[in-house]
């Protein structure tokens, strides 16, 4: 959250003279921490009825009186009571007063405020609690432990001025006093300060302020005002935001910040663009409970448009609502929520800032409540809402809904000792909805259950597992599709129950590994290298699936078809082990796989020249999808590679054996090297072969990159760079660039992007971002938006 323009000066002098101050050493002499004085005595006196004093020193001589004493203390002099301590080289205390003058290396220190401040010359009163320090220097952010001092933040803040007055418990007055977070004697950047009051808790005032940064004055206010409560959190107005943007024109917007309980936080704003229109923004956060949480963001444009034909205008804008909260209850249940709206997907495409964001078409919604029992079973209440925006234009989305469903399942149990025989099932009741262009079913129902029996044994040859599962489904609703109806064309909803039943059958054999053990280089390699081979052959059977076309599809459960197959592969594993047992580790995996199909229309399931998708081929690939009869599947492999801990990557590939090329490729790697760092992605997507033109999409051949060097949070230069390429087009999408330097108690960054999105956006983007040590960052540039 940016902090407020207010905050930005009393966050550092307020917070700074007086909140959570902390821990510089202090100034050499006999007051050093730690230093155990020779000689001590307990004095009467304080602010609560039986408080006492202990004065500690080298040298301690009073004068007694009816009325008390004064002592005089010399050599490493200390008086402590309740959490305070005043230290000097000389001291003298009245205890009739209870007022201490200390001269020669003074140093104070408050355990509660933790405050730690030094000075010349000082007066305190430790039954009024007041005092007085003279050329003082103070550091906050330090915790107190005995009398050694912790800092609790990187960079505590530097407080130096001409007098200090402690006008009573949390509360004091800095005059003529400059504050930092930078190293003395020359910091990056200063605050110096007429006058500032300050009140621990409540807030603090600041009077004739200037903000100099490399000693060059910015900023002046004559008079400033900051919470300092100690949760931080008090209502008020934001810093401003100032950018431009050949899209969006001039931006000036601004935020309001309402504390508005304890545990409730609302930040509301809005944003003028001078070529568009008006950008809202909403976001609540809040607490209820220990057990719960949740988060509100909403964001907008009311949009002007972008002049069209005829003199008319194309507005693009549009709203997004995203619900996020999980809460658990005595009772064992767990409630997630995680909802996201969005009006339009042009809104997102042209005003979202991010190239992920933007070019995602769609909005997923999921909320459950579950409870586990400890017997195996699982009740579950889910809500779900799947949209996928197929085209920029109004109304044409897939929509997907659960409203809700209720799934009650058991895990596997043993129904016998004598055999590995296990019992299974679940159960499912649901009202469902499916919106696309040209077809709504409305809200419908559905039933499911299905009862599993799974056998396993272990024998020399390997392991056997055998599984039979019934599955019953009811759908109120069913679909048609006409006769001579163009390939994508929506079929037509028919308002008549459909039972499915279906029996399917298995069996998986995995026969024993067969592995070589070599001898190592060592070092990250280790010192053995183990090859290992583990081959796979299985057997799949389902019947009874003589409607799938007339289903309505929702999920998994609905692209269930008739096959009769035979799936085959092998898994090669390369390990890594080292000279003690069980010290090993994947260095790299590559599994092979593929399915022969002896029913290659799946019961006349599939349509020819349309995409079908099965759960059989599913199952196999996650981009398989076949359009003709065929009794080979693609070739599916997967190779995963991790060397070292510095570098990951993953390449899965499709080959299609009937048309001999790849199908599908996805690649994804992360390298680290030191300071610097390259991640990439690659994505090909072909048609399946015998798709009809009328339905066949485009070639999806999409790469990124990302690169760069350095420590966003530690000292010095960093520079990271960003590309998005569209190996179809030739275009560059998305181009990102930033450079950042960091001194030891400030930062600058300096980003820049450009969007090329087909016709819909092309934008060059600037964005700027401050940041002082313990203070806050100021600019348009946002921390979960940067490249590193």
């Amino acid at each position: 959250m940016a902090a407020r323009l207010v905050g930005l000066f009393l966050i550092i002098t307020g917070v700074a003279a007086v909140s959570r101050l902390g821990a510089q050493k202090p100034a050499g002499g006999g007051n050093q921490l730690g230093t155990r004085p020779a000689r001590a005595l307990t004095l009467p006196g304080g602010l609560k009825p039986g408080q006492s004093f202990t004065l500690e020193a080298d040298r301690i001589t009073a004068t007694l009186s009816r009325q008390g004493g004064i002592y005089h203390a010399t050599g490493a002099v200390e008086i402590a009571s309740d959490g305070l301590r005043l230290g000097a080289d000389e001291m003298t205390y009245d205890s009739a007063t209870g007022e201490a003058t200390a001269s020669g290396h003074v140093s104070f220190d408050s355990v509660r405020e933790r405050t730690h401040i030094e000075g010349s010359h000082a007066v305190y009163n430790f039954v009024q609690s007041t005092g007085e320090f003279d050329d003082f220097r103070g550091v906050s952010d330090i915790r107190l432990h005995d009398r050694q001092p912790t800092e609790v933040g990187a960079h505590p803040l530097i407080f130096t001025g001409r007098k200090l007055e402690r006008l009573g418990p949390e509360h004091y007055r800095l005059e003529g006093g400059m504050v930092t977070s930078c190293t003395l004697p020359n910091p990056k950047w200063t605050f110096e300060a007429g006058e500032v009051e300050v009140e621990l808790g409540k807030n603090a005032r600041l009077r004739h302020a200037v903000f100099r940064l490399f000693d060059v004055p910015v900023f002046y206010a004559p008079f400033l005002t900051y919470s300092t409560s100690r949760t931080g959190r008090q209502s008020g107005v934001l810093v401003p935001m100032v950018s431009k943007s050949n899209v969006k024109g001039y931006v000036l917007g601004d935020s309001f910040y309402w504390a508005a309980l304890p545990n409730l936080n609302v930040v509301a704003g809005g944003e003028l663009y001078s070529a568009r229109g008006w950008a809202d923004h909403v976001q609540v956060e809040g607490r209820p409970s220990r057990t719960s949480e949740f988060s509100l963001q909403l964001d907008g444009v009311l949009d002007r448009g972008v002049p069209g034909a005829g003199g008319s205008r194309i507005r693009q804008g549009g709203q997004e609502l995203r619900l996020q909260g999980s809460h658990e209850s005595a009772g064992g249940f767990r409630t997630v929520l995680d909802a996201d709206y969005l009006s339009s997907y042009l809104y997102r495409l042209v005003f979202n800032n991010s190239f992920a964001g933007a070019i995602n078409s769609e909005a997923i919604s999921n909320g459950f409540t579950e409870r586990q029992s400890g017997d195996g079973s699982d009740f579950l209440v889910e809500f779900h809402r799947y949209q996928n925006f197929l085209s920029t234009g109004p109304q044409t989305s897939l929509s997907l809904a659960k409203l809700p469903s209720v799934n009650w399942s058991a895990y596997a149990q043993s129904l016998t000792r004598s055999l590995p025989l296990y019992f299974s099932w679940d159960a499912s009741a649901g009202l469902l909805d499916r919106t696309q262009p040209g077809f709504a079913t409305g809200a419908m129902s559905r039933l499911d259950f299905t009862p599993r029996l799974t056998m396993p044994v272990y024998t020399p040859l390997g392991s056997f597992t055998g599984d039979v599962a019934v599955s019953s489904t009811y759908y109120s609703d069913s679909q048609v599709t006409p006769q001579n109806q163009p390939p994508g064309a929506a079929p037509v909803l028919r308002d008549q129950g459909l039972w499915q039943d279906a029996v399917s059958a298995g069996l998986q054999w995995r026969p024993p590994a067969m592995e070589k053990v070599f001898s190592g280089p060592g070092g990250w390699l280790g010192d053995r290298i183990e090859h290992v081979f583990e081959p796979e052959l299985g057997y799949h059977y389902t019947a009874g699936v003589d409607q799938a076309d007339q289903i309505i599809r929702f999920d998994a459960g609905d692209i269930l078809a008739d096959t009769n197959e035979v799936e085959y592969g092998f898994t090669n594993r390369l390990l890594a082990a080292g000279a003690k047992p069980g010290q090993s580790r994947e260095l790299a995996s590559w599994t092979l796989l593929q399915k022969y199909y002896f029913d290659p229309t799946f019961g006349g399931a599939l349509i020819t020249g349309n995409s079908n998708v099965f759960l059989t081929t599913a199952l196999l690939s996650p981009f398989a999808a076949q359009a003709m009869p065929l009794r080979y599947s693609p070739v599916s492999s997967l190779v995963r590679v991790s060397p070292f801990t510095r570098f990951d990557g993953e390449w899965r590939l499709d080959y299609d054996s009937h048309d001999h090329h790849i199908s599908a490729n996805a690649f994804t790697g992360n390298f680290h090297f030191g300071k610097g760092f390259v991640s990439g992605s690659h994505y090909l997507l072909r048609p399946p072969p015998g798709l009809l033109p009328a339905a066949a999409p485009p070639v999806y051949n999409q790469m990124r990159l990302g690169t760069g060097y350095g420590d966003a949070l530690a000292p010095g230069l960093s520079v990271a760079g960003a590309v998005a390429y569209d190996a179809r087009t030739g275009r560059l999408q998305y181009t990102s660039f930033q450079v950042t330097h960091n001194w030891d108690c400030c930062g600058f960054s300096v980003e820049y992007r450009r969007f090329s999105l087909a016709t819909l956006r092309r934008e060059n983007q600037f964005l700027v971002s401050f940041s002082l040590a313990n203070v806050a960052t100021f600019g348009n540039l946002k921390h979960q938006d940067q490249l590193f």
